[in-house]
């Protein structure tokens, strides 16, 4: 709200805009050329900002038709020999045709539809589709790209995070993973993303051959996170196996103490 207060003289006084407009039409009225033609420029802008705004909506409109159409694949079931159920989508024959198709779809409407939302989105589902290929590198750049124009602790930027470390797991760069996961779980404000990450950390630390690490890493979930029931049974056999190789975690104060370091 404007803090702005008018003296008594001002308002007393003609106002200053009132005056300059005034100027301004005597002087358009000696020149009715001039304001017919000022006129007429002003018209023909106003046209072509409504038929921008208008093209602008169409073309929203047609991206966010693709992206709905090309939505349809991702829910479309993969069957080895192609069959579907009655009132089903044709089935992909294979996962790799599947994610061939979404591929297409998906670069169509980044192509077709670039800077609106639809391509945005469509960007994230793209570099699913090349990571589930295969195609790394690819995937990378797009989920790095996704990535930074989303706010943190967004739920579609959590998902990017996520393929981006799939990503850098299968070229073996299990640092670059575990640095992702753990920004994964810092952003995090669910626990069941947080739990998520927490878990695929450790998974990154048994990797590496830090087993100690990640039996700890595995312990907390247990204990912390029992509610989260499917990541906490994925933790719970993962100690089993480390328990057959004579690695378990240390008592939870142990354990605690060495993570605050």
């Amino acid at each position: 709200m404007s803090s702005y207060k008018q003296t008594r003289k001002e308002i007393s006084e003609p106002d200053p805009f009132l005056k300059k407009s005034s100027g301004y039409l005597e002087k358009a009225a000696a020149n009715k050329k001039t304001i017919l033609a000022v006129g007429g420029a002003l018209l023909v802008l106003t046209v072509v900002i409504i038929a921008i705004s208008g093209i602008s909506r169409a073309k929203g409109r047609a991206a966010g038709e693709a992206l709905s159409e090309a939505m349809t694949l991702v829910a479309r079931p993969v069957s080895e020999g192609g069959q579907s159920s009655p009132g089903e989508s044709a089935a992909f024959p294979s996962k790799q045709a599947k994610y061939e198709a979404l591929e297409a779809a998906f670069q169509k409407i980044c192509d077709e539809h670039a800077g609106t939302q639809a391509a945005r989105s469509a960007a994230y589902y793209l570099a699913d589709a090349k990571l589930n290929l295969g195609k790394y590198d690819e995937a990378d750049r797009l989920y790095a790209a996704f990535i930074a124009q989303m706010e943190a602790g967004a739920p579609m930027r959590l998902m990017a995070l996520e393929g981006r470390a799939y990503a850098a797991e299968a070229r073996s760069n299990t640092d670059a993973a575990l640095g992702i996961f753990q920004q994964m779980g810092k952003e995090s404000q669910d626990e069941s993303w947080k739990t998520k990450a927490d878990f695929h950390a450790a998974r990154m630390r048994e990797i590496q051959g830090k087993k100690q690490e990640a039996a700890d890493g595995y312990a907390a979930i247990v204990r912390d996170h029992k509610k989260i029931y499917t990541v906490s049974a994925h933790a719970q056999e993962r100690l089993a196996i480390l328990a057959s190789q004579g690695i378990r975690p240390a008592p939870a104060e142990k354990a605690d103490g060495a993570q605050k370091k």
